[in-house]
């Protein structure tokens, strides 16, 4: 039996829209939580992100923001 660490790693969040057949780069922005999102844009701007984030990701990042700081790090959070 291998002893060795693994060198693979598999990330605990993977976002897909199954329902489209060839769904392409972006078909995944719409399922990517709302504070991950603004982690990824680096940007906290209320009026783009009403624009840019659904309707989910943008409770999911007020929620994360405002109510479930702690802990965690990035855009969404800094500047507390």
């Amino acid at each position: 039996m291998n002893d060795l660490p693994s060198n693979v790693s598999v990330a605990a969040n993977i976002w897909a829209d199954s329902a489209r057949e060839n769904p392409g780069k972006y078909a995944a922005l719409e399922f990517i939580p709302g504070d991950l999102r603004v982690n990824l844009i680096g940007n906290r701007d209320r009026r783009s992100l009403e624009i840019i984030l659904t309707k989910k990701q943008y409770e999911e990042f007020l929620y994360c923001r405002f109510f479930a700081p702690y802990g965690q790090e990035g855009a969404t959070y800094e500047g507390r």
